[in-house]
């Protein structure tokens, strides 16, 4: 099991990439398989269906079942079948980062000592 401060030393590193110079080189997916409250879509995160291809619903949201996929295995694989799809179909980017839709990376200033148990 990881530590708390490597992820937090990955949220850092994250972070730096994304808001650096490369930034509209850098996409964060965010793998929805269900409707929720909060769908976030900028220039940074990028929603993705994961699982369309067998999926009842339609969330009106880009899927992983267009291009090079595993969509139809999404009951084996879950949100893997969109990180197969993004590795095999997005191709001009220069960092990739992945969540879940309840799960964000926070940008907020780390500086402080916080605790976040």
């Amino acid at each position: 099991m990881r530590s708390r401060q490597f992820y937090r030393n990955l949220g850092s590193l994250i972070t730096k990439r994304i808001f650096s110079k490369k930034r509209e080189k850098t996409k964060i997916f965010v793998a929805y398989h269900r409707p929720c409250e909060k769908l976030i879509e900028d220039d940074v995160y990028t929603p993705i269906h994961c699982g369309k291809e067998i999926s009842l619903i339609n969330l009106d949201i880009p899927g992983d079942n267009t291009g090079d996929n595993i969509s139809s295995k999404n009951g084996l694989y879950s949100e893997c079948t969109g990180i197969y799809w993004v590795l095999k179909n997005i191709k001009d980017l220069n960092y990739v980062v992945f969540c879940q839709y309840r799960r964000y990376f926070g940008f907020a200033d780390r500086s402080e000592n916080t605790d976040i148990s």
